[in-house]
């Protein structure tokens, strides 16, 4: 599992696989935090002290919201840490992870009655997604998508969403194919062909049974 970067207004990439499953889940971030140094020989990447710094984190900036909880920038920083501590907690403490997400989405939430912002909502559905609460997950993807139809990290994690929570391989299918047309790099375009080409394999699956 590796940790997503927040950077400015600039799309960082991460991804996270899935065991159960095996395939990339793209999550997309915009503004807060700090990048971290990439790990080196004298710099190795402990994800169990990483996980410790974010619990801290998530501890300050709870405290912080409690005193001025009309902060947006601030309650999406906690849904941001929330989010991270959740997706961490699937190998460290997978008992947490729901709770975490639980409370990364309370804080989108917070963050989004103060201002109408797609990049928050699709976090909000990719946690709910993670979370297990796909009646929200899906309302959150589909609201992003209605506001702009071509957003590209909204498509990529609904397409995600669609194959795995609703076994919904048609529809993936053709919310990826709508994001490689949409794809910015000639990486996101591999990885969507893979996607659609694992989706057109569980179709095809699913055919063959009946």
């Amino acid at each position: 599992m590796k940790r997503r970067h927040r950077l400015g207004a600039i799309i960082i990439v991460g991804v996270i696989t899935l065991s159960m499953v095996g395939l990339p889940v793209f999550s997309y971030f915009y503004g807060g935090g700090t990048p971290q140094a990439t790990p080196s020989a004298a710099n190795t990447y402990d994800p169990a002290q990483e996980f410790a710094d974010l619990k801290s984190r998530a501890q300050a900036l709870t405290e912080a919201a409690k005193s001025n909880p009309d902060n947006l920038e601030l309650q999406t920083q906690l849904g941001n840490t929330y989010y991270d501590l959740g997706t961490a907690a699937f190998d460290l403490a997978p008992a947490d992870a729901k709770g975490y997400l639980e409370q990364a989405i309370a804080a989108y939430q917070a963050a989004l009655k103060g201002k109408k912002d797609i990049s928050i909502t699709v976090d909000m559905a990719t946690a709910a997604f993670y979370a297990g609460n796909n009646e929200l997950a899906e309302s959150g993807f589909q609201a992003a998508l209605s506001e702009n139809p071509n957003f590209y990290p909204a498509l990529v994690n609904y397409g995600r969403f669609l194959y795995d929570a609703k076994k919904d391989y048609a529809t993936a299918m053709r919310v990826w194919q709508q994001a490689l047309n949409n794809s910015p790099s000639d990486q996101n375009k591999q990885m969507l062909q893979s996607l659609i080409a694992a989706a057109q394999g569980e179709l095809q699956a699913s055919l063959n049974g009946k």
